[in-house]
């Protein structure tokens, strides 16, 4: 189900349609995936239904619901790549192509929305008239720089946009798990990829704090094992969920990895300094306007929980706490500073 606050948004109905003069409440609806809503108060969210065919869904301010991406016969491969400078502008409706993966999706500031499939290693970009075009993937090589529209995004589970750019995970054989950052630019000539953290095997030890290994290292210097959510701010700063180490870690604007929370080894309940919570595997991670994180992970005593604390500057000083988030409460919670 999705929720808006208190006010359930979407409930199980009678008929599994994708009509946009249903209403939301009358739609039954399959395995809820990624969620995002954009400058208008529009919620998409992934819907997998009982064949395993993926589909968008748009839950619009006037409580109808919409297919907007997904449902149709038309391998998604063949959607039409982006690219302004050769005359390449969206026109395939995105309702027609059968997704059999969406891992994620991301709005961005024109409520364009982005959505990532590990399985076809592409990034789409539905646009708001309806058509989708293929934004990044479809390549074998990795280089530095290298135009989006050729490079590997094998591996790729969660991204996030941020003005001008969007941020993915990829693990691929060559360089292993790495946070990348893609120029999003129409003009497919000038739409780079970078790597904004990762360097794969043989890296620094992203929770080494020696001061002799010059913690905190830069995030392209590091060795990272898994990302579980990205989520971008002004800066601009990078947070992501690391999911194997049991964490939530920040690249800062200069590019330094910073801690936020976790790495903690007993469950003692709310008011934890951050750096000494136990946060279970990340499962994903969420901010607020006030950048407050919020994590979802699971510890084996008190079981799948969602959590927050202040995502503060990019440092990790003694006094930054977290707390459970008690979803139907008003209960007070501990912020840092």
């Amino acid at each position: 189900r999705v929720y808006d606050v208190a006010l359930t948004a979407a409930e199980v109905g009678q008929l599994y349609t994708a009509e946009n003069t249903q209403t939301a409440l009358s739609v039954q609806l399959g395995i809820l995936g990624a969620i995002d809503v954009d400058s208008t108060g529009r919620v998409a969210f992934v819907d997998k239904n009982s064949t395993g065919g993926y589909r968008i869904r748009r839950i619009n301010t006037d409580g109808t619901m919409a297919t907007i991406v997904g449902g149709g016969t038309t391998d998604p491969l063949l959607i039409s790549d982006l690219d302004t400078d050769s005359g390449l502008v969206p026109v395939d409706s995105a309702i027609n192509y059968n997704f059999t993966k969406i891992d994620d999706i991301a709005f961005d500031f024109v409520n364009r929305l982005y959505l990532c499939d590990s399985v076809k290693k592409r990034i789409w970009r539905w646009e708001t008239n309806g058509t989708i075009s293929t934004f990044a993937g479809g390549g074998l090589w990795e280089t530095e720089g290298q135009l989006a529209l050729s490079t590997n995004i094998d591996g790729v589970k969660s991204l996030a946009t941020y003005l001008n750019g969007v941020w993915l995970d990829t693990n691929t054989t060559a360089r292993g798990v790495r946070i990348r950052l893609i120029v999003a630019d129409d003009n497919a000539t000038v739409r780079q990829i970078f790597t904004s953290a990762g360097a794969g095997p043989g890296g620094n030890d992203v929770d080494a704090n020696s001061s002799t290994l010059g913690w905190p290292f830069a995030a392209t210097n590091v060795t990272l094992t898994d990302v579980d959510g990205i989520k971008v701010v002004s800066g601009p700063r990078v947070y992501f969920g690391d999911g194997d180490k049991q964490r939530v870690r920040v690249v800062d604007s200069t590019g330094m990895i910073n801690l936020v929370a976790g790495g903690g080894t007993t469950d003692n309940g709310d008011g934890n300094q951050t750096d000494k919570a136990l946060l279970g595997p990340v499962q994903g991670i969420a901010m607020d306007g006030e950048r407050q994180v919020y994590i979802l992970g699971r510890t084996p005593l008190r079981g799948l929980r969602v959590r927050k604390c202040f995502g503060g500057p990019p440092i990790n000083p003694p006094g930054r706490r977290i707390d459970t988030e008690k979803m139907y409460a008003d209960g007070q919670f501990l912020v840092w500073p």
